[in-house]
């Protein structure tokens, strides 16, 4: 789901995230795309939204036709296939993005097809390295994008760019699914969708049934998000707050979204905001201790106002049982270069001495 930010509200600007959920061919899809918020990006609303409907469009094909193949390659282990199939489908979304691109602006001369709004809103520099060639027409609908499609015994990421694609354990723990990108620190630094080497620059993850910490939910989220927190901690924190509350809050959906608009956001980071989730659905029967009740003890960070932290939010979601650090180990992932990396994965376990409670996310404001 994704909600406009507060910033951009107060501005009178458009969303640039897009995000779409799709759990109804016998798989389940999340994709974030955030459309990049300087005026060299100024079609990045229509970026991101191309980029998830033509992922959507990937894999409900690659579904459709290779299903019976997948299921193979997983039963059979065989983890080097499925991570050149996920490389394949990076090489697919990015050329079906270019040519979406091309065919959106209808012409090689990309200032001659923008609007007036568009150039008039747009410095003149900038304006001048696209007619001399110095920006591509790609630029002007650059986006971030994450995705992560779940079936039977197979789960696979994918991420250009920042914003975060975090899994979690069915002991509760979380890791990143995918590895963080050097070129993506210090924020807002980023790669992009619209890079010449957006190939290069993406990371892809491939995991089996038969691994130990195959995820039992995975979320996505974009860096309004991200931003809106004190730390990952925290942020995993409400996520496993959220892991509980979706089975058992019937207002869930309308629910979350408040609390990302007024809470995230409002008093966050102000940014757009996009999160996604795959939870399996016998998750609660397999591991029942994850609907004890959870305290999400850490504070959000409402750095765009003050920078201080911000209890009250996460008081709102849960009260009760502490979180125990979980211990550290690494996984290792690869980008579509063949590079292998190591990245850190448990930040946060689940303390299961308590008893399960009732507790909204947040307040339906709608």
């Amino acid at each position: 789901m994704t909600e406009t930010g507060y910033g951009h509200i107060l501005r009178g600007t458009i969303c640039q995230d897009f995000s779409i959920s799709d759990d109804s061919e016998g798989y389940a899809l999340i994709v974030v795309c955030d459309g990049h918020g300087s005026q060299k990006h100024f079609r990045s609303d229509r970026g991101s939204k191309m980029a998830a409907c033509i992922f959507h469009d990937i894999v409900k094909e690659m579904y459709s036709e290779s299903h019976e193949e997948l299921c193979e390659l997983a039963s059979n282990g065989n983890r080097r296939e499925l991570e050149f199939i996920a490389c394949h489908l990076v090489r697919n979304l990015i050329f079906r993005w270019r040519e979406a691109v091309k065919n959106d602006i209808g012409s090689s001369d990309c200032i001659a097809q923008f609007d007036e709004k568009e150039i008039a809103a747009t410095d003149p520099k900038i304006l001048e390295k696209y007619r001399c060639g110095k920006y591509d027409v790609y630029s002007a609908y650059g986006t971030t994008f994450i995705a992560a499609c779940m079936t039977g015994d197979l789960c696979f990421g994918i991420q250009i760019g920042d914003g975060d694609l975090s899994a979690m354990d069915n002991e509760g723990r979380f890791r990143r699914l995918v590895p963080d990108d050097p070129k993506c620190s210090p924020p807002p630094s980023t790669t992009s969708l619209c890079d010449d080497d957006a190939f290069g620059n993406a990371r892809v993850s491939v995991c089996l049934r038969a691994d130990a910490d195959f995820p039992m939910a995975i979320f996505a989220c974009s860096d309004g998000v991200i931003d809106s927190f004190s730390d990952d901690y925290a942020r995993h924190s409400v996520f496993l707050r959220m892991v509980h509350e979706k089975s058992n809050d019937p207002d869930f959906e309308a629910n979350t979204r408040w609390y990302l608009r007024e809470k995230l956001s409002k008093e966050g980071s102000r940014d757009d905001v996009s999160l996604a989730g795959i939870v399996i659905c016998d998750l609660h029967d397999s591991r029942k201790e994850l609907n004890n009740e959870v305290s999400a003890s850490e504070s959000i960070a409402a750095d765009s106002l003050d920078g201080t932290a911000n209890a009250e939010v996460i008081n709102e979601l849960a009260n009760g049982s502490d979180f125990d650090s979980g211990d550290a180990k690494d996984e290792t992932s690869a980008n579509c270069n063949g590079d292998s990396n190591e990245t850190p994965v448990s930040e946060v376990s689940l303390n299961q001495s308590t008893d399960s409670a009732d507790v909204d996310v947040g307040k339906n404001g709608e």
